[in-house]
């Protein structure tokens, strides 16, 4: 995406602003529903699928999730007018917020259809939400920069997302093990690697994508 396009979406009417967000937010959705998907496809691959309520409950969390966490960094990429910094700034508040409504609407739906909680064992919920303040304050200043930068596009915002995923990704995925009562198997650490390791890819594809779809509309009404 070049800087001139990028320094158009954040200086457009307040139609093409929400016009934008609204993009994300459907894409967004897209991203927690393929991802709950994956997760499902890969456990019945691996012979672990029993009922569906836990993947019913997990979809409501992802698309919690996936929802607040892209809307955030897409609001913070438009408002920021090439500042990087505060797109960063809006992944460090909507990560951890995110992340305790997401597990807030998990446990809710686990009670509504009449399923056992897991319980509080693992990593401090804290922690958590701490470690993923930092990975989306990181995948926003990436973001919010490669706005200003002619090679900015779908493969810069490819990398950005999966150099946040090993960095961040693989220390979640290694401290959920350490806390963890029991050593992951095989399923679960396929579970948290699809989790941890291809939603931030997904989410900086999502950003990118609905300003690219935005500024298509854009050219069309021109």
């Amino acid at each position: 995406m070049s800087t001139t396009t990028t320094t158009a979406a954040a200086a457009a009417p307040p139609a093409a602003f929400v016009r934008t967000i609204l993009h994300v937010a459907w894409m967004a959705i897209a991203l927690g529903i393929g991802l709950e998907l994956l997760l499902l496809l890969a456990a019945a691959g691996m012979g672990t699928f029993k009922t569906i309520q836990p993947f019913v409950a997990d979809l409501v969390q992802k698309v919690a999730w996936a929802t607040f966490v892209c809307v955030g960094l897409g609001f913070g990429k438009l408002a920021s007018t090439l500042r990087p910094h505060l797109t960063g700034l809006l992944g460090f508040i909507a990560a951890p917020a995110g992340f305790n409504i997401a597990r807030t609407l998990h446990k809710s739906t686990e009670k509504a259809l009449g399923m056992a909680s897991a319980g509080a064992a693992g990593a401090s919920p804290m922690l958590l939400a701490g470690m993923k303040a930092f990975e989306y304050l990181c995948l926003g200043i990436l973001v919010g920069w490669l706005a200003r930068k002619a090679w900015g596009g779908s493969l810069a915002h490819f990398t950005a997302g999966l150099g946040v995923a090993i960095v961040f990704g693989g220390s979640i995925i290694g401290v959920a093990d350490w806390y963890s009562p029991v050593p992951l198997n095989a399923a679960g650490f396929l579970a948290r690697s699809i989790n941890e390791l291809i939603f931030p890819v997904g989410c900086a594809m999502v950003i990118y994508g609905a300003e690219l779809l935005a500024s298509q509309f854009r050219t069309a009404e021109d």
